[in-house]
């Protein structure tokens, strides 16, 4: 799975992305935040992206 998928659909979920310092970017919805760190060659969201994402989704309630 490519990351530029994931920020599109933490987007369409009511989510802010804020770009930070350098390949950092900070996902926020209702206060709750969760940073992520953009791939600068490989272009695929490792294992680790993909279970923070999840995480996320479970804690945003988007997911059981």
């Amino acid at each position: 799975m490519k990351l530029a998928k994931i920020e599109p659909l933490l987007m369409a979920l009511g989510g802010w992305v804020i770009k930070g310092m350098g390949s950092n970017v900070t996902f926020e919805r209702d206060g709750i935040l969760a940073d992520f760190h953009r791939p600068h060659q490989a272009k695929a969201a490792l294992r680790y992206r993909i279970k923070n994402t999840c995480k996320l989704l479970k804690k945003l309630g988007e997911i059981i």
